[in-house]
């Protein structure tokens, strides 16, 4: 029930942001957790301005190609965690 109501809470809150901001903005949140010793991060949301969302569609576009070459999609989204893992622990 606890997990049920804290992700009711995940969605309020980016509704809340989506919804009084028009600038066309994007909105992600998640939480990530690791055994590798990483520091595991709480529930964090991210905004990709609008002046910003070519240059993502850019890199999501070329990350795609190298994914596209993966033996499974398992192997895909577990190296994505990783590289975003790393990126987040910086």
């Amino acid at each position: 029930m606890i997990y049920l109501f804290r992700e009711c809470e995940k969605y309020a809150d980016i509704s809340k942001i989506a919804t009084d901001d028009d600038s066309g903005d994007e909105y992600f949140a998640f939480d990530l957790v690791s055994n590798s010793g990483n520091k595991n991060l709480s529930s964090q949301t991210y905004r990709l301005a609008k002046s910003e969302q070519k240059e993502a569609k850019k890199l999501e576009s070329s990350i795609e190609k190298i994914l596209a070459k993966a033996c499974n999609a398992n192997v895909s989204i577990c190296s994505l965690l990783k590289v975003l893992n790393k990126k987040l622990n910086k």
